[in-house]
């Protein structure tokens, strides 16, 4: 798991990237839906890491806010933690915490160093921030 702050982390349910090959994961979330206190919103399943409407992008940021505010802390999942977690989570940087695309992009890649978010990933965020 990579914590960007100390409300938002990003992670790999499936594999994670670790100096170029695939191993698998070794933090799995506990009972009670927890991975190192971060309530798990897995995506996996409800974006694909291709072009996504921008609908999706807004109700999957939504509900990863409404997650912080219930319970503190939310990592945000997908299969390997590297593009659709990423993108996620730049848009909440953007939305909750009112970062620019520019300086999200930058903090996601500093604090998650196998992000990669794909570039269909970052043309609708900025669709959805800037048009």
């Amino acid at each position: 798991m990579f914590k960007i702050n100390n409300y938002l982390a990003t992670h790999g349910l499936e594999l994670q990237w670790s100096s170029g090959i695939i191993e698998d994961m070794i933090a799995k979330p506990d009972m009670e839906g927890k991975i190192e206190g971060f309530m798990v919103f897995d995506i996996r399943n409800r974006m694909l890491d291709a072009h996504n409407p921008l609908q999706v992008y807004q109700k999957l940021t939504e509900e990863a806010i409404k997650i912080i505010k219930e319970h503190g802390k939310v990592v945000i999942c997908c299969s390997a933690g590297v593009s659709r977690s990423n993108a996620i989570a730049i848009s909440v940087l953007i939305q909750e915490f009112g970062m620019s695309l520019p300086q999200a992009l930058v903090l996601v890649r500093q604090m998650v160093p196998i992000a990669n978010p794909l570039p269909c990933h970052i043309r609708q965020l900025e669709k959805l921030y800037y048009t």
